[in-house]
């Protein structure tokens, strides 16, 4: 009896360890994925050397990495911590987590679209693709995406527990339209993209500056679309298994069970760990983003010290 009841304790223990372990592990990397995400939509915003098509749309990548931050991750740790608020737990963790997925992919396709268009007609480039047409179009992305994610809530509106329930068929076509084909075209124009940048950098009367425009910017969205495809990659399989071989691919006791639980919390892990990595990528690969983040550090510098030389006087 006492050995038994030792057990269960000691069970107890190790679970509430992990759980609480888990548990800090996501607040954390929430934290650190709203300051990076946010602190590179500031600079962003303030700074009009950045106020360019190819900028502007990576910022709409790393608000779907905020919303990922602020609302996807929380509600993910309050799932962890089993305290299930069914609305909040899963409908809304599971709107938002896909929101996120689509949207960060989608975004990826307009960025790869806009370097790609900025290779092959470079001096048209300016006249085709303006600020207002690319927000144009990410809004539309934004709409299209939403409301394709809005669809599993229809018809379960009046369940008790969870009314966010996609069917294999929805979530199958999301995953090839909306995440496989768009990185299988992203991918294709990448490898264009640097055919074209291999040509243009092989030409002797071309300066070194434009040499790194062509460059540059493509090789860092490159490492943002490498970093998705790694981090969303097993994700996506998992899942698109799940739906189309949910018995034939998985051992029979496998589903609720620990393994499954086990590798669930990998895959979401790794998935918010795009939220951090691609928008540190964006900060120290882009050198007009480095200068802009250098002059707002020294003004905020400079007001602090007005702000205290203010203080000083007053005392």
């Amino acid at each position: 009896m006492n050995k038994s009841l030792t057990n269960n304790t000691t069970k107890l223990v190790v679970s509430s360890t992990r759980v609480i372990f888990s548990l800090t592990g996501l607040s954390l990397l929430s934290l650190f994925i709203i300051i990076i995400n946010l602190y590179c939509l500031i600079i962003t915003y303030q700074s009009r050397k950045l106020h360019k098509p190819s900028n502007v749309a990576i910022c709409s990548l790393i608000l779907a990495h905020l919303v990922q931050g602020v609302i996807v991750i929380p509600l993910y740790t309050l799932k962890r911590s089993n305290f299930e608020i069914p609305f909040l737990t899963c409908d809304m963790f599971r709107f938002f987590y896909m929101l996120t997925n689509y949207a960060a992919c989608l975004s990826l396709m307009i960025v790869t679209i806009d370097r790609f268009l900025h290779l092959q007609i470079p001096f048209k480039y300016r006249v085709y693709i303006t600020v207002k047409r690319i927000c144009i179009f990410l809004v539309i992305m934004w709409i299209y995406t939403i409301a394709l994610c809005l669809i599993p809530f229809v018809n379960q509106i009046n369940r008790q527990d969870c009314s966010y329930i996609p069917s294999k068929l929805w979530t199958t076509l999301m995953l090839i339209c909306n995440t496989s084909v768009p990185l299988l075209f992203t991918i294709i124009l990448y490898l264009m993209i640097f055919k074209k940048a291999r040509a243009v950098e092989k030409k002797k009367r071309l300066i070194q500056n434009l040499r790194f425009v062509y460059l540059n910017k493509s090789n860092i969205v490159f490492l943002i679309v490498f970093c998705y495809v790694i981090c969303w990659g097993p994700s996506c399989i998992y899942y698109l298994l799940e739906s189309l071989c949910h018995e034939r691919c998985f051992r029979r006791n496998y589903h609720n069970s620990t393994s499954e639980k086990i590798v669930t919390l990998i895959m979401k892990i790794m998935t918010f760990m795009d939220g951090f990595i691609a928008p540190f990528i964006y900060c120290i690969g882009n050198r007009t983003f480095k200068k802009a983040s250098k002059l707002s550090r020294n003004r905020m510098k400079v007001a602090f010290s007005n702000i205290l030389d203010r203080s000083s006087i007053v005392a």
